[in-house]
């Protein structure tokens, strides 16, 4: 439970920062964010 908590956090903190860096216009920046969203998700599920 603990590390889930921790997942979802790490989602808020990552989203706030492409919300930021989206405005600037980093492409790369959101990909990233993208693909490491997507890699939290697999884990959480793989936990279930």
């Amino acid at each position: 439970m603990k590390t889930l908590a921790t997942v979802v956090v790490s989602l808020l903190a990552l989203n706030l920062t492409a919300a930021a860096f989206a405005e600037n216009g980093s492409m790369r920046y959101r990909e990233m964010v993208e693909n490491l969203r997507e890699q939290a998700e697999e884990q959480v599920n793989d936990q279930e």
